[in-house]
């Protein structure tokens, strides 16, 4: 299983991903963001979801490291990866 890797400067916003449905389930298995897992797979049980990046504890313009894991037959797709 390779994530999604999106790798940036924290720009002081959330990121929003379209999660799409497989016949094996829901596209994302689970999102770290600087190495801490911070939704699991109940969490990213929908077609849409929210990774919350400003209730963490990173600076603006600090590196941000996000992962996606995902099965290996889909890919989540960031709605607005300008924001990382």
């Amino acid at each position: 299983m390779n994530p999604l890797v999106l790798e940036g400067a924290y720009q002081g916003k959330n990121l929003y991903v379209q999660n799409p449905m497989t016949e094996n389930g829901w596209c994302t298995l689970y999102v770290e963001v600087n190495g801490v897992t911070i939704l699991d797979s109940l969490e990213v049980q929908k077609a849409a979801y929210e990774i919350d990046l400003i209730s963490m504890d990173i600076e603006e313009h600090g590196a941000v490291i996000i992962k996606i894991y995902h099965r290996d037959d889909c890919f989540p797709k960031v709605l607005n990866p300008e924001v990382h």
